[in-house]
């Protein structure tokens, strides 16, 4: 039985100024967490009305294009997000940046790349004051991941935005740790972020699964896994359980074409029913009700706070999905951690396997109630609205 989503995400009223423009930085537009939330904040602003355009400090990668992913979804909005690849030196990418905030004036500009706040300071240096758009920049990194280099020059960028917040409670707690560990990071960086929770778009997902297209059959179990196909995000955690489970359940991987000739993938061609599907998120895809979300990322010791309730997490949530996740404190979802669409583990083969088991036969009523309640949560309604209100739009 396909549960479908029960989505009833309310039509945005457009904002009162139509020709409003807002710029989104990003370092690039791989298939990821970061990209995935600029490119829902471009469509939801869009709909408020705004012009977006987003530009990307990187050259784009055919074989991992998030555009891709959303398709015809993504063609919709063709008019109204313009998305602009720089790929240049920083002191041209000001350049061009500065001259493009004087032919477009934005309202506002939100940066989701660390260098990229600090371009957009820059670029904003020699614009006039009635012109100059406010930059909020967004913390979106476990800082304990970045080698010593990369974290002075990350909390030396972040000290540019006139607005400075993070995504997740996570990233908070891990940057105060080690700025407290650390007097010259706090020296460098003399200000913390403030939570700003993000979201998904829920008309997104509801558009993406009136057009979802079944590519095995979903009468039968599937284990689901939507990560990049690379270690620490769990892959090999992940085949091991395939492994053992029994062998009729569907093996099912959502990733870029970028990872398709990767010694991983060549390892499912040892599984029987497994389906590599490409370009697909999993709003695109026709689960069935037999479906869990498989996600064992692995931070490594130097993250005492880990996040394990990610975008994919959130997008099964919204299906109606259950996810078995590493063990996650709740910090930046509270409201999740009674929830039965969510169940933690510590990865050894038993307590998962139970676990599985556990969440294979979970009712389908159960499910949908929680869905509902879970909606209005997950939505990214209420972050743009915050965006919007901080800077008085």
């Amino acid at each position: 039985m396909r549960l479908g989503p029960i989505i009833t995400s309310p039509k945005l009223e457009a904002n009162s100024n139509m020709s409003s423009t807002i710029f989104i930085i990003v370092d690039n537009l791989r298939v990821g967490g970061v990209q995935r939330l600029a490119l829902d904040e471009a469509y939801v602003l869009s709909r408020r009305g705004f012009e977006v355009r987003i530009f990307v400090l990187e050259p784009m990668r055919q074989e991992d294009d998030i555009c891709k992913v959303d398709a015809d979804y993504f063609e919709l909005y063709r008019d109204q997000i313009h998305i602009a690849w720089i790929n240049s030196g920083r002191i041209s990418t000001v350049a061009y940046l500065r001259e493009e905030i004087k032919r477009f004036t934005p309202s506002l500009i939100i940066s989701h790349s660390a260098k990229g706040i600090f371009i957009s300071k820059m670029s904003t240096v020699g614009v006039h004051k009635k012109i100059r758009p406010k930059v909020i920049g967004f913390l979106h990194q476990l800082i304990p991941l970045s080698d010593r280099l990369q974290k002075i020059k990350r909390m030396f960028f972040f000290q540019f935005a006139d607005d400075f917040r993070a995504s997740s409670m996570q990233f908070i707690l891990e940057l105060s740790r080690i700025r407290n560990e650390n007097y010259a990071y706090r020296l460098i960086l003399r200000r913390e972020p403030w939570f700003d929770r993000m979201g998904i778009d829920l008309e997104r997902i509801e558009y993406q699964q009136r057009h979802a297209q079944t590519y095995y059959d979903t009468r039968n179990k599937s284990l689901i896994f939507l990560s990049r196909v690379v270690g620490w995000k769990g892959f090999k955690t992940y085949y091991d359980l395939c492994m053992v489970i029994e062998p009729q359940t569907h093996k099912v991987i959502l990733a870029s074409p970028m990872y398709s000739r990767s010694t991983e993938i060549e390892m499912l061609k040892k599984l029987t029913n497994h389906h590599l599907l490409l370009h697909r998120g999993i709003a695109s895809v026709v689960v069935g009700s037999q479906a869990i979300h498989i996600y064992p990322a692995s931070y490594g010791g130097k993250v005492k706070c880990p996040q394990n309730i990610g975008l994919n997490v959130l997008e099964c949530l919204a299906l109606g999905v259950p996810s078995l996740i590493s063990d996650e404190q709740f910090w930046s979802w509270p409201e999740l951690k009674d929830s039965p669409l969510i169940v933690t583990t510590n990865w050894s083969t038993e307590d998962a396997l139970n676990k599985i088991e556990a969440l294979f036969g979970l009712e389908d009523s159960v499910k949908r109630q929680e869905q509902t309640r879970i909606l209005p949560l997950i939505s990214i309604d209420s972050h743009i609205q915050r965006l919007l209100d901080t800077n008085h739009i």
